[in-house]
């Protein structure tokens, strides 16, 4: 089966985004423990790293619906990008 152009364009995106969020997921934690040596913060950090997904998929969801899916993932990109830069 082949596929699309756009397609492997989206999953390329995609799939490195992902890898850029779990690495984050992973380095965040890491570095509170290497700064404080307690595993008790560096396990809060990592817990509190989900709250965002839960209070904001439902708001997500209906902007998702309502709005240009392409601006959105690229919006959403960025600021990730923008924030992420501002915790180094």
């Amino acid at each position: 089966m082949k596929q699309s152009r756009s397609f492997r364009h989206l999953w390329t995106s995609f799939l490195i985004s992902e890898i850029g969020d779990w690495l984050l997921k992973i380095a965040l934690p890491l570095a509170i423990f290497n700064k404080t040596g307690s595993a008790t913060q560096m396990a809060t950090v990592y817990g509190i790293s989900f709250l965002p997904w839960i209070f904001f998929s439902l708001f997500g969801g209906i902007i998702a619906d309502r709005y240009n899916k392409k601006r959105i993932l690229i919006l959403g990109n960025f600021t990730s990008s923008v924030l992420v830069l501002l915790l180094w």
